[in-house]
């Protein structure tokens, strides 16, 4: 009978020292863990109070803006209504592009260095073949623009990069038919076959020299 008692006096007294161990390893754990998390709420609090004073302000800002445009807006006269918001808006931003691409032009051109000698070899490098318009325009002019498109579209169709545009030309029967030698050579001249280039460059000098005479009002 002893015995027993004893042996439940002893689970009893392990019971409780594992209590108070336990108990011990609590209160010494490590308050750091703590200190972050009062650190994170403070920083979380801090950055919501500047997002909603920075929120605040930029609506105070909109508004006092909305409410000088309507006041400029609730002016009584011939352009207080659509066109002067659109002279506000529309026009100054097209002279702002209008002047960079002016300005842009300008520094291109002055700085634009031309090699008649290497664009010639460039267009050599073609072997004519670019200018396969030039000669159906020339022979539809004798034999009409279908004909003519279906005879150098034949021609081309057939042409293996080994012979030159003109040689092939050359060669047909049927365009030596209609266009001599020296047509064909002249068809095949790049700078025969500018088109109405002269003239518009012309035009366009004359109109620029008849504009930049008138004065604003």
């Amino acid at each position: 009978m002893e015995s027993t008692v004893s042996m439940e006096n002893m689970e009893s007294m392990t019971n409780t020292k594992a209590t108070k161990e336990k108990s011990r390893r609590e209160k010494k754990q490590p308050k750091w863990k703590w200190l972050i998390v009062g650190i994170a709420a403070v920083v979380l609090a801090v950055t919501v109070f500047w997002k909603t004073k920075e929120l605040l302000r930029e609506r105070k800002e909109t508004e006092a803006r909305i409410q000088q445009n309507l006041a400029m807006l609730d002016q009584q006269d011939v352009s207080a209504d659509s066109m002067r918001v659109l002279n506000w808006t529309i026009l100054p931003e097209a002279s702002n592009a209008l002047s960079t691409s002016l300005t842009r032009a300008k520094n291109l051109l002055s700085h634009l260095i031309i090699n008649e000698e290497k664009m010639r070899a460039n267009f050599d490098c073609s072997k004519h073949f670019i200018m396969s318009e030039s000669l159906t325009m020339k022979l539809a002019a004798k034999i009409g623009r279908e004909s003519a498109y279906n005879l150098v579209k034949n021609l081309l169709k057939h042409a293996t990069g080994e012979h030159s545009f003109m040689e092939i030309v050359q060669a047909s029967p049927e365009i030596r038919a209609s266009l001599s030698v020296e047509e064909i050579t002249a068809a095949c001249e790049p700078l025969s076959y500018i088109g109405a280039n002269d003239a518009l460059i012309a035009e366009t000098l004359a109109e620029f020299e008849r504009v930049k005479t008138v004065e604003i009002a």
